[in-house]
C-alpha cells in the first residue's frame, strides 16, 4: 500500500525573514572569530620627584599669581626660581608637611634675578631694573606672610604648613577688599592691627561666635 506524502510549504515572506536571520547570525559568529582584543600598555607611574614638583606647583601657583602676574614675569619662570632654590634648601621632595612655606622670602629670592639674566641682562647693569621691579611686587611674600604666619600656627596648631599657606592667601583677598589696607602691603600697613576682627573672625572663623576681648 502507498503512503501519501506530506509536504509543508513556507510563505515566501516568512522564509525570506528566516533566510536573513540565519545570514546575521553567521556574520557575527565570523566576526567574533576574527576579533582580537586591543591592549594599551600602562602608563608609567609619576616619579617621586615629579609628584614633588606637581604639589609644588599646585600650592605656589596662587602666591606667584598674587606677587608676580602684575610685573610681566612668565608664571612658569616664577615656579622654576623657586624651585630650584627649594632643592637648595629642603631637597628636591615637597609634599602638605613641608615646612618651605615658612621660608616665602628665601624661596622667591632669586626670581628677580633669574628672570633678568634670562632677559640677557649683565649682573653690573640690573640694579636698575631690580629695584623697580621689587617696587611693583604687591608685598604679600615680604610684607604679608612674615606678619602674619605665626600668628596663623600659634592660632590653629594642627594645621599643617600647606593649610598655613592656604589660609595667608584668603587672607590676602580680605586684605585687598579692606579699604584701609588696599591692594599691597608694606612694613607701615595697619594690616596687623585687623588679625582679629577682620581676619580670624571674618575671614578664617566667619562662623565662630565673637569671642570678648
Amino acid at each position: 500500500q502507498r503512503r501519501a506524502r506530506i509536504t509543508t510549504s513556507v510563505p515566501p515572506s516568512k522564509q525570506a525573514t528566516i533566510d536573513s536571520i540565519r545570514s546575521d547570525s553567521s556574520l557575527a559568529a565570523a566576526r567574533s572569530s576574527t576579533t582580537t582584543t586591543i591592549t594599551h600598555p600602562k602608563l608609567p607611574e609619576p616619579s617621586v620627584g615629579m609628584q614633588s614638583y606637581t604639589h609644588f606647583l599646585q600650592k605656589y601657583r596662587p602666591v606667584r599669581d598674587i606677587e608676580y602676574s602684575s610685573i610681566g614675569i612668565n608664571g612658569h619662570q616664577v615656579t622654576q626660581s623657586m624651585w630650584k632654590k627649594h632643592k637648595v634648601i629642603y631637597g628636591s621632595s615637597c609634599d602638605e608637611n613641608c615646612p618651605c612655606p615658612s621660608n616665602l622670602k628665601q624661596l622667591t629670592e632669586t626670581v628677580v634675578s633669574d628672570y633678568l639674566t634670562k632677559q640677557g641682562k649683565k649682573t653690573k647693569e640690573q640694579k636698575g631694573p631690580t629695584s623697580n621691579i621689587h617696587l611693583s611686587r604687591v608685598g604679600f611674600v615680604d610684607n604679608f606672610v612674615p606678619k602674619f604666619h605665626d600668628k596663623i600656627r600659634a592660632e590653629f596648631p594642627v594645621s599643617n604648613p600647606a593649610q598655613v599657606l592656604e589660609k595667608l592667601i584668603a587672607m590676602w583677598a580680605k586684605h585687598k577688599e579692606t579699604r584701609r589696607f588696599g591692594i599691597e602691603c608694606s612694613e607701615n600697613c595697619p594690616c596687623g592691627e585687623g588679625w582679629k576682627v577682620i581676619f580670624l573672625d571674618q575671614c578664617l572663623r566667619p562662623n565662630a561666635p565673637t569671642r570678648s576681648r
